[in-house]
């Protein structure tokens, strides 16, 4: 959970490429306010799946955990996408793709994304391809 908040998430195993990726991606949103948690030192990947008010609902986010996803859990990311960030009516969009060619064994990983402001028709590479 965060700190203050009751949020129950999962935590994926963060690979040098998805911690080099979110690196690139907050160099290129500095002029944004950004809060501390989402700074390269501080956070970590995450996937939440129920926000509780309560701690009867908390226990209940756990249950439905247990349940429904199956612990343990594994699986893959093939492809992340920040749609639109607007504060202060300024624009940007992002997509990107990450894959593993490496196979099982092999954890040769390739990441690739492209920042742009919505409608300018100019976009600029950040990170690697």
């Amino acid at each position: 959970m965060f700190p203050n908040k009751k949020d129950l998430f999962l935590i994926p195993a963060a690979s040098i490429q998805l911690l080099e990726f979110h690196s690139g991606l907050f160099k290129e949103l500095a002029n944004f306010q950004v809060p501390d948690e989402y700074k390269p030192d501080i956070w970590f990947p995450r996937a939440t799946f129920s926000i509780v008010k309560g701690d009867e609902q908390l226990c209940e986010g756990f249950a439905a955990a247990r349940k429904y996803l199956g612990f343990p859990l594994k699986g893959s990311a093939h492809k992340l996408a920040l749609l639109r960030i607007s504060p202060d009516l300024r624009r940007a969009c992002w997509s990107g793709n990450l894959s593993n060619e490496g196979g099982k064994d092999n954890h040769k990983g390739q990441i690739s994304w492209q920042m742009r402001k919505c409608g300018s028709g100019g976009s600029c590479t950040i990170g690697k391809d």
